[in-house]
């Protein structure tokens, strides 16, 4: 299994980067076209040549710096797109594409402490990502021992799959007989006192895995959607950079529980 080398790991943070800076310059579609019945044609023009010019610098940058061969279709298409031609789908993608970027970032030792599992990331963090002398910043990446990184990856692999196993109990779904359970919320008890005997959870909550200050059952669905959304993305980061996906394709990278 060949895992990405640390200046792989520097290029795809920067490819992350340059993809969240471009959704978070970009309104919400709905915002958009608010503003957009408000404004002139002059002025709806400006907005799109301004992002058109964003978009153009961040091309010849990421060339230069041999990225552009390096992304996926779907990010090729979002950096390219500007507005009304923005697809909202991957424009949410980008914006949630922070998640994964910190996961690197924590993995490359730029941000020391890994934030929790119910908790959004500031996209300021970005800020500790060079815009100048791409170049050194390639080239100078080192990675956190594999067994760290790893560690970090299975644990991400364990919320990921907590959120599967709440999906299931929506579904009214019941284990198999086989497995001496009569409901998924008994497995999660079982998994999350051995997680916290382990020291992979922090404390327990009801015998649940604490989210939000609460058990992760007791999640409201913007909560549960904000929270599955955090860990995909983290799981996705370190399964990639953990050798998961086929010759390193980010987009290939399987997240399985």
């Amino acid at each position: 299994m060949s895992k990405p080398l640390p200046h792989e790991a520097a290029k795809r943070l920067l490819i992350l980067k340059y993809q969240i800076v471009q959704a978070l310059a970009l309104p919400p579609q709905e915002l958009l076209q608010n503003l957009y019945s408000k404004w002139s044609k002059d002025e709806r023009q400006k907005f799109t040549d301004g992002i058109k010019e964003r978009s153009s610098r961040m091309i010849a940058s990421m060339k230069s710096n041999d990225l552009w061969t390096l992304m996926t279709n779907e990010e090729k298409e979002f950096i390219e797109s500007a507005p009304p031609n923005v697809k909202t789908q991957y424009h949410l993608n980008a914006m949630w594409r922070l998640e994964s970027a910190v996961a690197l970032m924590w993995a490359m030792g730029i941000v020391r402490e890994f934030p929790p599992f119910d908790t959004q990331s500031d996209a300021g963090l970005l800020k500790q990502i060079p815009n100048e002398d791409v170049g050194k910043f390639i080239h100078s990446a080192v990675l956190l021992p594999g067994e760290e990184i790893e560690r970090k990856r299975s644990l991400a692999e364990l919320w990921h799959w907590r959120s599967r196993t709440r999906q299931l109990v929506e579904m009214k779904k019941t284990p198999p007989s086989s497995t001496g359970f009569s409901s998924f919320d008994q497995i999660v008890q079982s998994v999350a006192k051995e997680a916290f005997r382990q020291g992979d959870l922090p404390r327990i909550v009801d015998n649940d895995f604490p989210a939000k200050g609460k058990a992760y059952r007791d999640l409201n669905d913007e909560e549960w959607s904000e929270v599955r959304s955090i860990t995909v993305e983290r799981h996705h980061a370190l399964n990639w950079l953990c050798g998961y996906a086929p010759g390193n394709q980010w987009d290939k990278t399987p997240t399985e529980t």
